[in-house]
């Protein structure tokens, strides 16, 4: 069992007894009342723990009973959790490989990250490297996984009698999340891969993974 608190109005929900409003400032009890199905419907939660959302759902209250309109309540909530650094797009995971490592076949390119959903269910994955040319014969292929599945998977580098260097980068967003749920991402190689430097000579960063929550 958890509680939520709601930080925007949502107009249209509709639970098992047709269409109510659920006002900004509410506590949803998610054994009472699908969560979920609130994100579907457009509304933005954070956890009742929440100090901020708390102390603002007190002063938005007592505004409604005071006859305060719709967009006043709204307002009253984002504004006060926006400035904590748990809310809205300010909830991100991200790691780094440094140039010089190297990354064997079915190994990390850059550290898994971790995340827990607070309000949307909906993240921006991003994940790019730079690696050092292979030899003749041998391949390289960062797949990029949510927990064991892949979810993307650029080009693969495909060593030659030259070398040159290999750069990939991709970006997508994952929706559906739980909130509250914790869920892993993995910038991986894959089995079979031959073994890479990560870099192209300089030093600093040459792989990253990066997981953000969007508002």
């Amino acid at each position: 069992m958890a509680k939520w608190i709601l930080l925007n109005t949502v107009r249209h929900f509709k639970n098992g007894n047709g269409p109510v409003k659920l006002f900004a400032g509410e506590t949803l009890d998610d054994t009472q009342i699908s969560v979920t199905n609130v994100q579907a419907a457009g509304g933005v939660v954070v956890p009742s723990s929440n100090v901020l959302a708390t102390a603002a759902q007190k002063v938005a209250q007592k505004r409604k009973n005071q006859g305060a309109s719709e967009e006043e309540l709204d307002a009253i909530m984002a504004t006060a959790v926006a400035a904590e650094s748990d809310a809205f797009d300010t909830n991100r995971v991200s790691t780094n490989g440094a140039a010089g490592a190297t990354v064997a076949a079915g190994a990390a390119i850059s550290a898994a990250c971790t995340i827990t959903p607070k309000t949307s269910g909906t993240v921006k994955v991003r994940a790019w490297v730079s690696a050092q040319g292979l030899g003749a014969g041998a391949t390289f292929t960062p797949v990029l996984k949510q927990g064991t599945t892949t979810i993307a998977a650029p080009a693969q580098h495909n060593g030659a009698a030259t070398t040159f260097p290999y750069n990939a980068w991709v970006e997508l967003e994952v929706t559906g999340l739980t909130v509250g749920t914790a869920v892993t991402f993995n910038w991986v190689s894959t089995a079979g891969d031959g073994t890479v430097t990560l870099g192209n000579g300089a030093t600093g960063k040459a792989s990253g993974l990066t997981v953000e929550e969007k508002p």
